[in-house]
């Protein structure tokens, strides 16, 4: 297997990705890292927002059916251990204010991922 077999496209790849290697990445090893996990991090965020979204519509469609989902145990169990009363439209309220939170952090990972990987420059 020679040189030739190799398609052209994928060696200017190979040879881009060795350049910024060694000009950009392994001289700041750490903070890339921490750029990486930042941006990991901010995707996990996303990933319990969407989660969240099929206990969410259990709860607005099915009223009776939605204490089989276990984050709605839990918010249920969260909200009588602050001494509320848990109705539907307080579970809702609840899961929609989870979701906010979760969404601002998301934001705020987003905005140090963005400030870390200027900061390289």
């Amino acid at each position: 297997m020679g040189q030739s077999d190799i398609p052209s496209d994928l060696v200017k790849q190979i040879e881009t990705l060795a350049f910024y290697w060694r000009v950009a990445i392994r001289p700041r090893l750490k903070v890339v890292a921490a750029i990486f996990l930042l941006a990991l991090s901010g995707s996990v965020f996303d990933v319990l927002v969407v989660g969240l979204s099929v206990p969410l519509l259990d709860v607005i469609t099915k009223e009776g059916q939605a204490q089989q989902s276990w984050i709605v145990g839990v918010v249920l169990d969260a909200l009588q251990g602050f001494g509320f009363t848990p109705s539907v439209n307080l579970v809702i309220f609840s899961l929609l204010g989870l979701a906010a939170l979760l969404f601002i952090g998301r934001s705020v990972l987003g905005l140090l991922t963005t400030y870390c990987a200027s900061a390289i420059g």
